[in-house]
């Protein structure tokens, strides 16, 4: 009795002063990674773990013991002979966590766990498509996956034997007598396509002005992006197919229209999502004649689409100016997209595009107008700007610009044929060049 009683009191004292310290320094949480629910409610034979509004609840006098590890492999860090860390793998994904001392409860860890940014390898394989349009059409039907579905969170009720969506997100039209529902009104097909085709639009835009004229450039960072762009093209002849890709899946992870605003954890979930489904996408493309050279390119794309969760990547912008312009091309391309929503700002729209890009010495201070100086940039924002509009008008969908409020038929009928929706865009590209040159 004496004996548990000192262990006791150990472990007590030890606990109280790691927190002690931990609370002293103010360092950072501490992190691992763990698996799923199913390998969670194992720990300990689950007596002593429980999850609660995505907090694994941990007691620190977990003792070591073997626990169940089917198929996985599971790493268990102690301090003596409690535990510190867990780190587990899976073919599927990894999930990162947190954990911390608790000041009421000494004994108890809170881990905050979210999905992790690694890229893992894939065992499947693709070849590149022969040529441009096979490649739009083949991403178009990558991502239509997941923007065919309906929200996993909008409203439902059940109806008999099934359950019927309530959500303001979900329109349907009949077309010569043929029914068609669209899931995602805002973030849907033609979104995740049409961002694909913006992005790739900056990049020629950059190009050509730049090799035509470089002294049109006066801002620094405007000149400095173009060149970068540039410099891509003599170093990567797959460039804006890969830069399509990664702006094609930004939107791909959404369950539902909460805003960054209105519910940033949950936003954010949506967002590290968008990044794995690309991930997802990109590894079929890694062999030989593929489109990325390996995973280390892919986490690169894969860090570029985020945005809000930008910090949580293993990747430093600072320190990667690929990330950083990869980064600036792919959020403009999702702003230029904006035009679609008619109770936006299309002056702050065009505003925040040239921003994204080239930084904030293009535009005044206190207002959502470029600066005279910049016109090299004005002239490159009203192409795009212009472009948009047209992607806009073949696609059915409504314009703040021309103040167009409902779809149009090709809205639906686009929204359920991947491969007729990005000829539509081809086509548009074809017939309505843009000259940057003048």
């Amino acid at each position: 009795m004496k004996r548990v009683t000192h262990v006791f009191l150990l472990i007590t004292t030890y606990c109280t002063t790691l927190f002690s310290l931990e609370h002293r320094t103010h360092s950072a949480p501490r992190r691992c990674h763990i698996l799923n629910d199913s390998i969670i409610n194992r720990i300990c034979e689950g007596k002593q773990v429980s999850i609660k509004e995505n907090k694994l609840m941990v007691s620190s006098g977990c003792p070591k013991t073997n626990w169940p590890t089917p198929s996985v492999r599971l790493q268990k860090k102690y301090i003596g002979n409690y535990l510190q860390s867990i780190t587990t793998s899976d073919p599927e994904d990894i999930y990162t966590c947190e954990y911390e001392l608790i000041p009421a409860q000494p004994k108890l860890i809170v881990i905050n766990y979210r999905p992790s940014m690694l890229v893992r390898p894939s065992k499947e394989a693709i070849k590149l498509p022969a040529n441009k349009y096979d490649w739009s059409a083949s991403l178009a039907i990558a991502i239509n996956s997941y923007f065919k579905n309906p929200y996993k969170h909008d409203p439902r009720i059940k109806v008999g034997k099934s359950f019927r969506i309530l959500s303001s997100n979900v329109i349907s039209r009949k077309i010569n007598g043929k029914w068609y529902v669209v899931y995602r009104k805002r973030h849907g097909l033609l979104h995740g396509a049409r961002q694909g085709f913006l992005a790739v639009d900056i990049i020629e835009g950059l190009h050509t002005m730049y090799m035509n004229n470089p002294s049109d450039f006066t801002a620094p960072s405007a000149r400095a992006l173009a060149k970068w762009v540039v410099k891509q093209y003599k170093q990567d002849p797959l460039f804006k197919q890969k830069v399509e890709a990664a702006a094609a899946f930004q939107r791909t992870g959404r369950e539902s229209e909460a805003s960054s605003s209105s519910n940033p954890k949950l936003y954010n979930s949506y967002e590290r999502t968008d990044a794995r489904n690309f991930a997802k996408f990109a590894q079929k493309y890694t062999r030989k004649n593929a489109l990325f050279g390996g995973l280390e390119e892919i986490q690169l794309y894969k860090e570029a689409i985020l945005w809000s969760t930008a910090d949580e990547g293993i990747i430093d912008e600072n320190k990667n100016e690929d990330l950083k312009y990869l980064r600036k091309i792919i959020h403009a391309s999702h702003i230029l997209d904006l035009r679609r929503l008619p109770d936006f700002d299309a002056k702050r729209i065009k505003s925040t595009v040239a921003e994204q890009l080239f930084g904030k010495e293009v535009r005044a201070e206190e207002s959502w107008e470029i600066k005279p100086e910049a016109s090299d940039v004005l002239k490159l924002i009203d192409k795009l700007w212009d472009r948009a509009g047209e992607y806009l008008e073949g696609t059915g969908d409504r314009d703040v610009v021309t103040q167009r409020t409902t779809f149009g038929d090709k809205f639906f009928i686009l929204s359920q044929t991947p491969t007729l929706l990005t000829e539509t865009l081809h086509t548009i590209r074809e017939t309505s060049p843009i000259s940057f040159t003048n």
